[in-house]
This record gives structure tokens, C-alpha cells and sequence, in this order.
């Protein structure tokens, strides 16, 4: 049974969902759009796991739903409707989420470098996950050249699920994934960043159930969240984080490598080149070129630190910036420009809450991002999978909530 899952001003979604409670034991709610656009808090205060279900028609009924005139100027300022797609909270004890036939076997793989600080954090947020229509097999911790103790401590945390292996030689993350890719027998490959956690024990549920009901799905990208700033360029930082934030969607901006999940039929596809940059975008448009679909899942979150000094800000931001190049010697021009076109209009539109909200921080980001942009574009060349460690990321992450 599915039913609405109301919003407070909606007396007719109220009446259908009151009803349905009481008719039903198990009733799958779903929220579309328009109304998912302004629900942010849709599913925050139930324990189903959220569904996000992508026709990959969202334009199309974002067009229909704007010549709504009498609602979307009230539900959205400027009458402007985000691409949002249909959501549906799933109870955990649905028999869809628990045939046994239809469950995923995951391997997680992290691959680390001098990551002592957080890898216990990040191995115990991987251990608190609820497996529900996934099975966690193994998780494997990839210790590329770690001079700080990273191994010994990841075969602390006491999970016999974790298997680490340690190398005396850095190679770099695309080096060790093409490594883990060349063994991997599992359904699902799980992706995640050492120096990240996953924010809640439903995580992975978020990140791998649309692989469920969706085929072509061949790699979702998770939601990556800065943890509350400490110094002012860390607070730059995440005020250019959340900039960029609306452009997320099933496109190259949301393929974020703090956490990742593809098919094992993508991972066979993909090798990664020596001296790769931008692992994560490089998947997006592996997958892409395989003729698989990408989906966001962006209840899917990860925390993590952004830098606190300008000289780790300008050396993370100098390999971002380098990737679009990298990629287009990759893929070429043609699939290069078209994913990362933006309208300037709507580059502008998602900067500006933040430049209103946070002006001098925003400037300051704006100074090391065009400084970034430019370096980026004359580094490429010379930047290698072995880039320069922004070292203030690289702390223990407590548990946000």
C-alpha cells in the first residue's frame, strides 16, 4: 500500500495518510514533487529507511509542475522549481527489504595514507550500520604507505569483517581501487575516505537500496557534510561548500569520493590510469560511458573536516580545480563541457544565499577558489595520484548528529 506522506497544510494528504495508518500495519509513504522540494524534513523524524526513487524525468515535471501557477509562487520565492526527485520511506521490517534472494553482498573498501587520527572513527561508523537489504562481507582497509601506525590501528578496532592489508609503497587511491577492483567477487563495491564518518547507522541503507529498484543504476554518489568550522578559512571553506550545494543532483557535482557505491560490473569495466586525479569523477564518467545510470543519494551522508589553513585550502583546491581538465584528456571535450556546464545565472543564484548569510567569508572563499582555478589550470599536467596532504583534514572526527 502506498500512501502521501502529508504535509501539515494539506488537508486532503492528511486524511488519505490518517486513514491508511489506521487501515494498514505497513504502508509505504511517498512525497514528490513540488512538495519534496520544501519538506526537508521529510523521513528526519522517522526510523524508515528513505527510498529515493530517479525516473530521470525530473525536468520534464519540473516544467509541468511550474505552469501550476497558483502554488508555485506561494511554495517557491521567484517561482523557480528545484529538480527533486520521488521519495519513499520504506518500514524496516518490509518483506521488500528483507528477501534474502534480493540481498546485496558489499565490500567496503578504504584506501588510507597516514589516516591514524580518524580510521578507528571511520572502521566503528562502518561496524554501527544497520544492514538492511545489504550484507556487509568485507571491509577492507588498504593501507597505501602509512608511515603513522594507520594498519595497526584499523586491525584494532576488533571487526571480523575488516581485513587490512598494508603496502610500504604509496601509490595513490586510483593505484589501490584498481587493486581491490582486480578481487572483488561482490555485488556492491562501498567507496569511503578514511578521514570521513558515516553521520548515522543508516547510511549505507540510504546509499545502496536504489541499486534495488533500479537496474541501470550503475554508481551512487553519497552526501558529503563539513563538520562546524574552527578557524575562518575552514569556515570559507564550508561556505564554498554550501554554495555549490544546490547544483547537486544526478550529475558530476553530487560524484563525491567521501562515499561512493558502484556495481561490481562497473568496477570490471574500470581501470584507472596511472596518476589519476578526481577518482570520484573519473567513476561518474566511466559510468556514464558504460551506459549506466548515476544517481545522488543525499540522505546518504558523510562527515567530514574541511582545511583549517589557507596553505591546505589552496592545496586541495588546486587539484579540484585541475580535474574538468583532467577528465576531458580522459573523455574528451564534447563530455566534458556538456556535464560540467552550468548557466551562469544559476552559478550565481546558489552563491548568493551564502554571500548574503556569510559575506566576508564568502569573499575570502572567492579569493581562494579564483586563485585555485587559475594554479589548477597550469598544475594539471604535473599533478599525480600522489598529491600533497591537506594535513589539517586529516583529525579524528567525533560523532555529529
Amino acid at each position: 500500500v502506498f500512501a502521501p506522506f502529508s504535509l501539515d497544510t494539506h488537508i486532503d494528504h492528511m486524511t488519505v495518510r490518517r486513514a491508511c495508518e489506521e487501515a494498514f500495519s505497513d504502508p509505504i509513504w511517498w512525497i514528490d514533487i513540488p512538495y519534496r522540494s520544501v519538506d526537508d524534513a521529510f523521513g528526519a523524524d522517522t526510523d524508515r529507511y528513505i527510498c529515493a526513487i530517479y525516473s530521470g524525468h525530473e525536468a520534464e515535471k519540473r516544467a509541468l509542475v511550474e505552469r501550476y501557477r497558483s502554488q508555485v509562487n506561494a511554495l517557491f520565492p521567484g517561482g523557480r522549481v528545484p529538480e527533486t526527485p520521488d521519495c519513499f520511506v520504506i518500514p524496516p521490517a518490509h518483506p521488500l527489504l528483507h528477501d534474502d534472494a534480493q540481498r546485496a553482498d558489499v565490500t567496503v573498501v578504504l584506501p588510507a595514507y597516514n589516516e591514524s587520527a580518524n580510521i578507528g572513527n571511520a572502521l566503528r561508523s562502518l561496524a554501527d550500520q544497520q544492514e538492511v537489504g545489504f550484507r556487509i562481507t568485507k571491509i577492507l582497509v588498504i593501507s597505501d604507505g602509512s608511515t603513522d601506525g594507520t594498519a595497526d590501528i584499523a586491525r584494532g578496532v576488533g571487526d571480523h569483517r575488516i581485513a587490512v592489508r598494508e603496502h610500504t609503497e604509496r601509490r595513490g587511491k586510483a593505484m589501490r581501487l584498481n587493486e581491490a577492483h582486480a578481487e572483488t567477487d561482490m555485488d556492491i563495491i562501498v567507496t569511503m575516505d578514511a578521514d570521513t564518518i558515516l553521520a548515522h547507522d543508516r547510511a549505507l541503507a540510504e546509499l545502496i537500496t536504489p541499486f534495488r529498484y533500479e537496474p541501470s543504476i550503475g554508481l551512487i554518489g553519497g552526501h558529503g557534510e563539513p563538520v562546524p568550522a574552527r578557524t575562518f578559512t575552514e569556515e570559507a571553506v564550508n561556505v564554498g561548500h554550501y554554495a555549490r550545494e544546490p547544483l547537486r543532483g544526478n550529475n558530476v557535482f553530487s560524484a563525491d569520493g567521501k562515499l561512493m557505491a558502484y556495481r561490481s560490473e562497473l568496477a570490471r569495466r574500470v581501470h584507472f590510469p596511472e596518476g589519476t586525479i578526481g577518482v570520484d569523477h573519473y567513476l561518474y564518467f566511466a559510468c556514464r560511458k558504460e551506459g549506466m545510470d548515476y544517481r545522488y543519494a543525499p540522505r546518504a551522508k558523510a562527515f567530514f573536516r574541511s582545511p583549517a589553513t589557507l596553505r591546505d585550502a589552496v592545496r586541495q583546491n588546486i587539484r579540484f580545480s585541475a580535474v574538468p581538465a583532467r577528465m576531458e584528456k580522459y573523455f574528451g571535450q564534447d563530455a566534458t563541457e556538456r556535464e560540467y556546464h552550468v548557466p551562469l545565472t544559476r552559478r550565481l543564484a546558489a552563491k548568493y544565499g551564502q554571500a548574503v548569510r556569510h559575506p566576508l567569508a564568502t569573499a575570502y572563499a572567492f579569493l581562494i577558489y579564483t586563485y585555485c582555478n587559475m594554479r589548477g589550470r597550469l598544475k594539471e599536467r604535473a599533478l599525480t595520484s600522489m598529491w600533497d596532504i591537506a594535513v589539517t583534514t586529516k583529525q579524528a572526527l567525533p560523532h555529529y548528529e
